[in-house]
């Protein structure tokens, strides 16, 4: 049985929420946080949308969990929303898994994030515990699981300690990506980096908090457990989504773990992390013409 909470954000897509309830449903989740945004003014659609999550919420969570829910009156938009929402969530709670309303994670996704929040919670080494994986099939080594840099938020978890680091993100801007290389990255990936971060920082584009935190995760050496194999589909591509309405080839299948190995020593996996940053971050100029949607995901999602 999961043990820990588990929180969900949600906006206006009640199809895709009542999959994820489905799901939570089955694995008999026992605490659950749901956040809803609000939706844009003047538009009908949205409030229609709204009002069916809300329907979904009331009436979908019926086998006995303990539910907290929190219903923004207005629309906050995606960084400031979630931010809201994880920050009343650690209001209540020490440590969590957070999941958006188009993630389907499976069984697998919960128990991994359930061991790794305990067996890591006061090794400050490590941030998040995320339920992706996008290497493409490639076996690392024996364990189940590698360290990455890099964070993704496609089902994920943390600890209310760590999440606390997040309100100092403009000024690991400042710090790590002016003039110069602060952040022991290559220059490679420090350029790539450093442009990413002044859209962000300068012109707010795009509008994301998965992002922020990946910084925030840059800046303090705040490492990310990858399992060796995806747990977690997202199914938020599409006209519906904010930022990634093209089809994505990243996590369209989850797997299942199984036996967990842990590995020896809390350190990053330099190859799978090159892997990453080429495969996903920036492909080459010939694959963006196919996959240029990859680069979105540092968004946190089509939401985010």
């Amino acid at each position: 049985m999961v043990q820990s909470a588990v929180l969900i954000l949600t906006w206006n897509r009640p199809d895709k929420l009542s999959r994820l309830v489905k799901i939570l449903k089955e694995l008999k989740i026992a605490k659950i946080y749901i956040w809803r945004d609000g939706p844009r003014e003047r538009s009908i659609n949205d409030l229609i949308n709204c009002m069916e999550v809300e329907r979904v919420i009331d009436s979908g969570f019926a086998w006995g969990c303990i539910v907290k829910k929190k219903m923004s009156g207005v629309n906050l938009g995606c960084k400031d929303s979630v931010h809201s929402a994880i920050n009343w969530f650690f209001s209540c709670e020490d440590e969590g898994i957070i999941i958006e309303d188009d993630c389907l994670p499976n069984g697998d996704f919960f128990s991994f994030c359930d061991l790794l929040l305990d067996r890591y919670r006061d090794n400050h080494q490590v941030w998040t515990v995320s339920g992706s994986n996008f290497q493409d099939g490639k076996i690392r080594s024996s364990a189940s699981y590698y360290f990455s840099k890099y964070c993704h938020s496609w089902g994920w978890a943390t600890w209310k300690d760590r999440w606390t680091y997040y309100e100092g993100n403009e000024k690991y801007y400042e710090q790590n990506f002016g003039a110069e290389n602060k952040i022991g990255m290559s220059s490679s990936e420090w350029c790539h980096w450093k442009n990413v971060f002044d859209r962000l920082y300068l012109k707010n584009r795009p509008n994301s908090w998965a992002l922020r935190w990946l910084l925030t995760c840059f800046a303090n050496n705040g490492l990310t457990a990858i399992p060796k194999v995806n747990l977690v589909r997202n199914i938020g591509f599409d006209q519906n989504a904010t930022h990634t309405k093209a089809s994505s080839k990243l996590a369209t299948e989850a797997f299942m773990l199984k036996e967990i190995i842990h590995p020896d020593q809390v350190l990053v996996d330099q190859s799978a992390d090159l892997y990453t940053f080429k495969r996903v971050y920036s492909p080459s100029f010939l694959s963006k013409a196919t996959t240029k949607v990859y680069s979105l995901f540092s968004a946190g999602g089509p939401r985010a």
